[in-house]
């Protein structure tokens, strides 16, 4: 039986993929910074 991971995590699925899309942000600020 497949079932959806996210639905495991409920509410704190946002914020995984909020906390996620922030550290991308980040690395690709850091990035673009040194070059």
């Amino acid at each position: 039986m497949h079932i959806p991971f996210y639905m495991f995590y409920g509410e704190n699925f946002g914020i995984l993929m909020e906390a996620l899309a922030n550290h991308i942000s980040i690395d690709l600020c850091v990035v673009h910074e040194r070059k």
